[in-house]
Order: structure tokens, then C-alpha cells, then sequence
């Protein structure tokens, strides 16, 4: 997934170069389908990294508790960020593949400007991507904190596998905020007429197994 991502990223620029030691070609036409190539692409790879933002975001709040008044105006304005991401997606890839053309510009100032939204659209979209990248590749089940829980015998018991269409479940408790999974007993039930509720905890649950 990471190599199609960067060959996606990449890709006008290549063939641009490609079109371009063809010995006779149109330059608007090409313009034109760079620019309808890079657009499409763009919003993949936009799509791409608001869930990139997402994975981050999830990660920064285990570590600092994001206040939940800054949750709340990322949940209001879900639509707008969605929306920044992928034009931030777009220009980076765009002035990539038109850095050449940016550079002959005569105007300093203007080409100052362009330089600098390039400049942060292609470090934004990066950040993005490689961070999450690196988060989703360090993951490890010791950091899953979101589960499927359910009660039996007024005891909070949380899924931990599936076996055969059977769950394989165990008891767990919350202890001055901290869950522990007691995994020295463990049960398999049927997984019919049971109610199933999901649990995102606060943070990475503590194995007892003694």
C-alpha cells in the first residue's frame, strides 16, 4: 500500500516526463490531462490522508489527552478539514509535477508565493502520511484499546478471539483507571441470543494471567 500511495503521488510527474521525449506533442492537451490526472489523484490521496489524520490523531490522544473542546471543533468541522487535506493533497502533487514551469516564472514575488504553498501542502501531506505510515506499521496488539464486551453473570467479560464461530472470552475489571484482562480463566461461548456492546478503552488493558 505504501509504494501504490507513492507511485500515486508521483505518477504525473513521470508521465509528463514521458509525454514530454515524445517528438511531437501538444502542450495544452498534455496540461489538460495532467491537470485532470493530478485532481483525481489528488482526491484519492486526500481521502487517504484524513484517514491518515485520523490514525494520528487517535494516536496523539493516548499519549496527550486532546482536550475534548479541540475534539469537539474537529467533529464540527469535520467536512472543512476533509476538504483542506485533499487541496493540500492536490497542490503538493500539482506543483510537484509543475516545479520545472514554477521555476521559469519571472516574477520573485509571485514565484515566492507559489514556492510557499507548495512548500506546505507537499510538508503537510508527507507528515501526514509518513507518521501515520509509522504508527500503523509499529502497531502491536498490546496497543489495541477498542473491544467487544459483553456481561455474563454480572461479570464484564471482553471477546478476545474467535474460535469456530465461538468467542473466546475473558473477565476484566477497571482499577484507578487502569483495565486489567484477567486471562487465567478463560471461557468459549456461543455467539447467539448475546448482547454485544464495543468498548473504546482509555487506555491499553494490563495482562494478569497469575
Amino acid at each position: 500500500m505504501l509504494i501504490i500511495c507513492f507511485f500515486l503521488f508521483f505518477s504525473p510527474s513521470f508521465i509528463k516526463r514521458s509525454i514530454q521525449k515524445k517528438d511531437k506533442y501538444n502542450k495544452v492537451i498534455m496540461y489538460i490531462y495532467i491537470g485532470f490526472l493530478t485532481i483525481i489523484l489528488g482526491l484519492v490521496f486526500g481521502l487517504i490522508n484524513t484517514l491518515n489524520l485520523v490514525t494520528v490523531l487517535d494516536k496523539i490522544n493516548t499519549m496527550i489527552k486532546i482536550p475534548n473542546g479541540l475534539l469537539q471543533w474537529i467533529n464540527d468541522n469535520a467536512n472543512l478539514i476533509i476538504l483542506v487535506v485533499m487541496i493540500f493533497a492536490i497542490l503538493a502533487i500539482l506543483l510537484f509535477c509543475l516545479v520545472k514551469e514554477v521555476g521559469k516564472i519571472k516574477y520573485k514575488k509571485i514565484k515566492a508565493v507559489i514556492m510557499l504553498i507548495g512548500f506546505i501542502s507537499y510538508f503537510i501531506s508527507a507528515v501526514l502520511f509518513i507518521s501515520a505510515a509509522g504508527i500503523k506499521v509499529s502497531y502491536s496488539i498490546k496497543d489495541k484499546t477498542q473491544y467487544e464486551v459483553l456481561t455474563i453473570d454480572k461479570k464484564n467479560m471482553v471477546i478476545l478471539s474467535t474460535v469456530n464461530d465461538k468467542f473466546l472470552i475473558t473477565e476484566y475489571t477497571l482499577k484507578d483507571g487502569t483495565i486489567f484482562f484477567m486471562t487465567n480463566n478463560y471461557m468459549i461461548i456461543d455467539n447467539n441470543n448475546i448482547f454485544i456492546s464495543y468498548l473504546n478503552f482509555s487506555s491499553s488493558p494490563t495482562i494478569v494471567s497469575e
